[in-house]
């Protein structure tokens, strides 16, 4: 007579399975929406004497995540006034930082909040 043990993985499966809908739609927003924040961000710290490198921030999926992108080509000299350092440099990483940290929370939590469910 042959013995056996099953090992039941449908929860795991089932969690899995949300989770891959969840990185096909909600993950996209999530990003997105933290993206939208940063551009935000920029857009009010950004030296109001130029508005137009100022507005032209927006944020682009790409094919690692999202991009913040400006496609004024002057964006890279612009600077605060009595300021040698670009604005760029100064304003950008931070708010890029913080929206990365918290896009990784937030998904951090509705992940485990998935597993959890399941």
């Amino acid at each position: 007579m042959s013995m056996g043990v099953a090992m039941d993985f449908s929860d795991l499966i089932s969690a899995m399975a949300k989770l891959d809908a969840f990185v096909e739609s909600g993950f996209q927003e999530i990003m997105m929406e933290h993206a939208e924040e940063a551009v935000a961000g920029i857009q009010g710290d950004w030296p109001r004497d130029t508005g137009l490198s100022g507005d032209s921030f927006r944020a682009e999926f790409t094919p690692e995540g999202v991009a913040i992108v400006n496609p004024v080509e002057y964006t890279q000299y612009v600077h605060r006034s009595g300021d040698t350092e670009p604005a760029f440099d100064q304003i950008v990483g931070p708010h890029v930082e913080a929206a990365t940290s918290k896009m990784v929370r937030d998904a951090d939590e509705i992940i485990h909040s998935t597993l959890k469910t399941s």
